[in-house]
């Protein structure tokens, strides 16, 4: 069963660095993916940092940070809503997010690419839902969110260890 999870983990690492490393952008990912539309601009084709992306959630429900950390510390994963200021957002697509839980950092990716976030939506905060888990991050996917986040090569080259970290697969995003 490990094996399964570890092979489905570097597949879906493997599709985060292509999908959002397109230089060419062939892809032609939405930026989101709301059931209803919304104008999700600001002045002068500016985007817009706040609306609902992906499936259509509520706010009801949804738990703080601390309360997902507790939760994880008894689980190798959960289902749940969260509430959380955005530290940093994708800035090449939108293609995740970082958010804080009360100190601790989680990165935020969108089910199976179908949605992105606003790139100028640091700052805000996020209701999302989906599934929370613990997950070890290779050099290279670490080395490309680095590029994403516009490190420099030499910051991008001093990464050289795996990390562990809390990673939240969102089904649907309100942003405020």
């Amino acid at each position: 069963m490990k094996q399964i999870r570890l092979f489905a983990s570097a597949l879906f690492t493997v599709f985060v660095i292509s999908s959002c490393s397109n230089p060419g952008d062939t892809f032609n990912f939405p930026v989101e993916n709301s059931t209803h539309q919304e104008d999700h601009h600001g002045h002068e084709g500016e985007e817009k940092p706040t609306g609902e992306f992906g499936e259509k959630i509520s706010e009801t429900g949804a738990i703080s940070g601390k309360e997902l950390l507790t939760q994880l510390s008894s689980s190798d994963s959960v289902v749940a809503k969260v509430k959380a200021p955005i530290l940093h957002a994708c800035q090449k697509k939108g293609c995740w997010m970082i958010v804080d839980l009360e100190g601790t950092e989680m990165r935020v990716t969108f089910k199976d690419y179908g949605f992105f976030v606003p790139k100028n939506s640091d700052g805000h905060t996020a209701i999302m839902e989906g599934k929370a888990y613990k997950e070890l991050i290779s050099v290279e996917t670490l080395r490309h969110y680095a590029e994403d986040e516009g490190k420099t090569k030499e910051e991008i080259a001093a990464i050289t260890e795996p990390v562990t970290e809390y990673s939240f697969e969102a089904v649907g995003v309100i942003i405020k």
